[in-house]
């Protein structure tokens, strides 16, 4: 038997419905009409200390013979807050501690391990919307023998500790672009590239307990230049992807966790004694969380 509604049954459904339709519609404006504030706001003397992983797969290719690399490498990154300026600015001093790594290679594994300060502490100086605008290495001491790889000079596009915002206030579901170009001093030569990223604000999500904005990232990267070794005169070039998401502080602005992954396609001309093309390709996955 069908049931019959009486009209005015009916229209109470249908003022229901549109009722419904409306809170949704309201709370959905609500939240994306909310203003997410820029500027980083943090106080002289704050410490963060980051679980810094880092997980690599390298394959290379050598007279016509495939080898494969697998990575494994941790850290501890400590942060303080030097100074905040008067311009809104922010001096942070930074230093890599308790550092493993674990390299799987064909007839090559090695582990290393180094307790205590293993890379220079650098001054970095962090405009109030979180663009780097200076690094520079400060203090050596106390460094462990054999540590000197663990260095921040291929950091210097990201501070580590803050995203890199517009310079106004943004909205749920609003998108910005940054674009970086730098160079690093490697192996006797200098490599360059060319990061363009693309970020989108989230909505704010619970991570362990606390009320976190959600943000998304997505990067081309252009590597181009040449070094040298036993010699021979290495020529690199090549293009990557990184694809990301971080949880911040929604008013300090410090990074609680940002995990990414990297994928790199390059090309190793070798000239010298030996001439060769290697090509080679990485995946990484990079993770860092704030301890507590």
């Amino acid at each position: 038997m069908k049931s019959k509604l009486t009209p005015k049954i009916k229209t109470m459904k249908s003022i229901l419905k549109v009722n419904i339709a409306l809170s949704i519609l309201l709370i959905s404006s609500a939240l994306y009409s909310q203003e997410f504030k820029t500027p980083l706001k943090v106080s002289k003397g704050q410490e963060f200390n980051y679980q810094t992983d880092l997980v690599a797969d390298i394959t290379q290719t050598m007279g016509g013979q495939e080898m494969k690399v697998n990575s494994t490498s941790n850290a501890t990154t400590k942060y303080v807050v030097n100074n905040v300026l008067n311009d809104g600015s922010v001096e942070v001093l930074t230093s890599i501690w308790d550092a493993k790594s674990i390299t799987k290679a064909p007839m090559m594994d090695t582990t290393m391990v180094f307790d205590g300060k293993v890379s220079p502490t650098y001054k970095v100086l962090i405009s109030k919307y979180g663009k780097i605008i200076s690094r520079e290495s400060v203090d050596t001491t106390g460094l462990k023998p054999g540590s000197s790889n663990f260095n921040m000079e291929n950091s210097i596009t990201s501070s580590g500790l803050f995203c890199d915002f517009p310079e106004k206030d943004i909205k749920v579901g609003e998108k910005w672009s940054k674009s970086i170009s730098d160079s690093i001093t490697s192996m006797g030569g200098k490599l360059g590239f060319v990061s363009n990223t693309d970020y989108t604000l989230g909505a704010k999500e619970t991570i362990d307990g606390q009320s976190l904005q959600k943000i998304t990232y997505t990067s081309s990267i252009e590597i181009g230049g040449k070094s040298k070794m036993q010699g021979m005169d290495l020529f690199i070039e090549g293009t990557g992807v990184k694809n990301g998401s971080m949880y911040i502080d929604p008013v300090s602005k410090v990074v609680y966790e940002d995990k990414s992954n990297v994928e790199l396609d390059m090309t190793v001309a070798v000239s010298g004694q030996q001439s060769m093309t290697i090509p080679m390709t990485q995946k990484m996955a990079i993770s860092q969380k704030l301890k507590k």
